[in-house]
């Protein structure tokens, strides 16, 4: 389970009739938990981790904030056309492993000693530059767009499929997310019309 709480506020500023600068941003908490029931041993748990008031499992916890801006500069020396940089980030909250938190301490340390993964993933940010213009020419009869992008996600997440050896021949088959991936997207974008 989990719980986000979150504050916006946007600021506008206007230099001159041409310049503008437009600050949106996004504060966020996140406490993400789940239950572990029927688990009996939490010492392999990181912290915080609590045991049930039944004594059978525990409930383990993660909580982080996050600071989410996006900033936007604008030019537009007159009414035909606009041109824009902008920065801005965003995220997807981390969430526990659901094929880890279940198992008991020893298999889970002989999981982690064999994949890279945790039993609790962390949260993936998505970090996005862009540059444009818009322009109309000709009283109207021709517009076009043209804009350059380059965004990096960081963190990015994957499943994966592993089959663990225990010390007495048994095995362990897991089904896993793994993170700490990173991809890099760049690009140009152009719209036009004519009439």
């Amino acid at each position: 389970g989990g719980e986000t709480k979150g504050v916006f506020g946007s600021l506008g500023f206007e230099f001159t009739d041409e310049f503008a600068l437009d600050f949106e941003w996004r504060y966020q908490e996140d406490d993400i938990t789940v239950q572990l029931f029927g688990v009996n041993d939490l010492s392999g748990f990181p912290a915080p981790v609590q045991a049930l008031g039944t004594g059978n499992g525990g409930e383990l916890g993660q909580s982080f904030d996050k600071f989410l801006p996006r900033l936007t500069f604008q030019y537009t020396p007159n009414d035909e056309t606009n041109m824009w940089a902008t920065f801005s980030r965003g995220n997807t909250p981390g969430y526990f492993n659901g094929d880890i938190v279940n198992r008991v301490a020893s298999d889970i340390a002989l999981i982690q000693a064999q994949v890279a993964t945790d039993v609790f993933i962390d949260e993936e940010t998505l970090d996005n530059y862009e540059l444009g213009w818009k322009q109309q020419l000709l009283d109207n009869r021709v517009n076009f767009s043209l804009v350059a992008y380059y965004m990096e996600w960081k963190n990015q997440k994957t499943r994966t499929g592993a089959t663990i050896d225990r010390p007495d021949g048994s095995q362990i088959a897991a089904n896993l997310t793994i993170g700490g991936f990173s991809t890099e997207f760049k690009g140009i974008e152009f719209e036009g019309s004519a009439a």
